[in-house]
């Protein structure tokens, strides 16, 4: 993440896991865990300073939806995928129509075709490779050119697509992955009732809190759902130099990322210090 400290949104296909199946927290104190689903191979990481501007749609073992509110036009549904090797054909038939509402699908598809391989030299067809295209096709998707192999040396199976027409894709090479990632660029816009979802602790009446909280029963899901409706309604706090003028959203992004490289840079310089004496 520190390299692409450019990057606002992060999907992480097929990513570690603990023992119990848990996920790998990320290093970098910029990003929130967005979402992640036991068992699917799909995570999002969102800076912590947009996480009330994207939505989560659906995620399940295959493929997460997200929805963002563009500047102009209507939200833009986004999808990540990964579909693993030899999965059963069904199951993928279920995970690509819940990513047809999507207008832009990318990730790690494991499917070779002339359709998109061609261009880059990949010649082969795989099992699911005409079964992801006749889906492009049918329902109107255009992929990005892909000039060289996205998976090693061998294949090109990392695909962007965008319904009605192609959307530029760029591919990145320098991930230390056997894939290449794909960034795409959106301008998305805050809604102007979108709060800091930052807690304003000293506003907050514990007694209260402590009082809601201890009426709380039902099944961890309805636990879950009701903690998170509480959390939701204390008080927030706003953004600390929204007064300025000159403070824009894209300075406070660049003054946190400095913060956290600056952070990590000193548990480095703590780490030789440790080592030399």
């Amino acid at each position: 993440m520190d390299v692409y400290y450019f990057v606002d949104i992060f999907i992480f296909v097929d990513m570690p896991v603990t023992r119990s199946g848990d996920c790998v927290d990320a290093e970098n104190g910029c990003f929130d865990l967005f979402s992640f689903v036991e068992g699917s191979g799909v995570e999002v990481y969102v800076r912590k300073s947009l996480v009330g501007w994207v939505k989560l749609v659906d995620h399940r073992e295959g493929y997460v939806v997200l929805e963002m509110k563009r500047e102009s036009g209507p939200a833009v549904m986004v999808g990540g995928v990964y579909i693993r090797p030899n999965r059963d054909l069904t199951v993928v038939d279920e995970w690509l129509e819940g990513l047809e509402r999507c207008d832009i699908v990318m990730g790690d598809f494991n499917a070779r075709d002339l359709l998109w391989g061609r261009e880059g030299g990949d010649m082969v067809t795989n099992q699911y490779g005409p079964r992801i295209r006749r889906w492009i096709i049918l329902h109107g998707y255009k992929h990005s050119a892909r000039k060289k192999p996205t998976f090693r040396d061998i294949s090109i199976i990392d695909l962007t697509l965008a319904k009605g027409k192609s959307i530029e894709s760029v591919v990145m090479d320098k991930t230390g992955l056997e894939h290449s990632g794909q960034m795409i660029k959106l301008r998305i816009s805050a809604d102007s009732n979108i709060e800091s979802p930052k807690i304003a602790y000293r506003k907050v009446d514990w007694n209260k809190l402590a009082d809601a909280l201890g009426v709380m029963e039902g099944t961890g899901e309805e636990m879950w759902v009701e903690m998170r409706r509480i959390v939701d309604a204390l008080p927030k706090a706003g953004v600390a130099r929204g007064k300025c003028t000159w403070w824009t959203e894209k300075l406070e992004r660049m003054a946190k990322d400095v913060k956290c490289l600056r952070r990590r840079g000193e548990k480095e310089m703590w780490k030789v210090a440790r080592a030399v004496f």
